[in-house]
């Protein structure tokens, strides 16, 4: 091999350790010999060694946060839900059992007080 080869390769490898990849290489490789029991894929173990450090272990616990925070806050939407259906179903209830004995006992009403529904209409009395 020519000098020009060997200077290329020297200045790749300033940069790399310039830039902390030697370091970090190391770190990983080391961690990977000091294990005890070695893993079935070594390139597995490098690549989850070298993405579990730097920032991006903050963004994933953030992201945690946020979502337990936002299961948090589907339960109690599906509460609330759950409250305004049962709510909605007694008022319901109750304003068929009225248009039922007001039926019964005669009791007219306006036609402004019934509204034309999908099946038919729906009278409430004031």
């Amino acid at each position: 091999m020519g000098q020009g080869a060997d200077s290329k390769r020297e200045e790749f490898r300033k940069y790399l350790e310039k830039a902390g990849v030697l370091d970090a290489l190391t770190k990983v490789l080391v961690g990977l010999y000091e294990e005890p029991e070695k893993p079935n894929n070594a390139l597995d173990f490098l690549k989850q060694h070298l993405g579990a450090s730097g920032p991006e272990t903050a963004d994933v616990e953030a992201l945690k946060l946020e979502v337990t925070e936002l299961r948090q806050k589907i339960e109690q939407l599906t509460e609330e839900n759950n409250e305004l259906k049962t709510k909605y179903h007694i008022t319901m209830t109750r304003e068929i059992l009225n248009w039922g004995q007001s039926l019964t006992t005669g009791s007219a009403y306006k036609t402004n007080d019934c509204k034309k529904l999908k099946d038919g209409y729906l009278c409430v009395r004031h």
